[in-house]
């Protein structure tokens, strides 16, 4: 047993003994010699009741803001899910954005300062404040173009895999105020094959499936607007159902699924 732990367990022992001690003596099945003393152990368990009281809740504090980089950080930080169905198939992703202080805190302190660096299975742009997870980051080639920041025209990270599917991150800005259904709606409204849209409108937050007539190629989007700095944060993947695996598919799908807006 190391030093730390013969410390809790002693503690643990006054603890118990101050309480049962206290007890007896309150209830009279025990009388301490000095009235006084009995005074000042009840005293003694009450400030130890605090202290444990105290510790639990910041041991519980920090528990909360402890994040597993091999794991999901939005499914570990955010507990909301919604879902879209196709034919054959759900997707079930997170919508939202991650602004508790602490959460971030975490997170840019586990992000590289290269913008084209896994953490673990998950990718953290810091500067553009975004994440999302990646089941096999050895399979994806990441590109960054700093261009992106402020052209929505240039993606500011692309994601490929070797069999001609990729993912892009795009940011535009948007005029305060814009709801997600008011810019998907004014995005699509000419498309002639319109998308399948499942909408979270209290995360600003839309999932899209989508099929182009002239290519039949297929897209994945997750577009979330964060009122805070009028942005909107867009999440494309492009695949096609004839040359991609189905393990790439997936791997897109829960790419996109797991895109998260950071945000202080």
């Amino acid at each position: 047993m190391d030093p730390l732990q013969v410390i809790v367990w002693i503690c643990v022992a006054v603890f118990a003994l101050t309480a049962i001690l206290s007890l007896l003596n309150l209830t009279g099945i025990y009388r301490l010699p000095d009235p006084k003393h009995g005074e000042t152990l009840f005293k003694v368990l009450v400030v130890e009741i605090a202290v444990i009281a105290v510790a639990a809740f910041g041991n519980y504090m920090t528990g909360k803001s402890k994040i597993d980089p091999e794991k999901s950080i939005s499914g570990q930080l955010l507990s909301d899910e919604k879902n879209i169905t196709t034919g054959d198939s759900s997707i079930t992703f997170t919508p939202g954005i991650i602004s508790d202080g602490k959460a971030v805190e975490s997170i840019k302190k586990l992000a590289p300062e290269n913008p084209t660096v896994y953490t673990g299975r998950n990718f953290i742009n810091k500067e553009a404040g975004f994440l999302l997870t990646v089941a096999r980051p050895e399979l994806w080639q990441i590109a960054y173009n700093a261009a992106g920041m402020s052209n929505s025209s240039v993606p500011v990270n692309t994601f490929t895999n070797r069999d001609g599917s990729y993912l892009t991150i795009g940011l535009e800005r948007v005029s305060p105020g814009t709801t997600i259904e008011q810019y998907v709606q004014a995005k699509i409204w000419n498309w002639p094959l319109k998308p399948l849209v499942s909408y979270d409108p209290a995360s600003n937050t839309a999932f899209l499936i989508a099929t182009n007539p002239a290519t039949m190629g297929e897209s994945y989007m997750k577009l979330i607007i964060n009122n805070e700095n009028s942005t909107l944060y867009a999440a494309i993947a492009n695949y096609n159902k004839n040359l991609s695996v189905p393990e790439t598919l997936s791997m897109l799908s829960s790419m996109v699924a797991s895109f998260t807006v950071i945000t202080e």
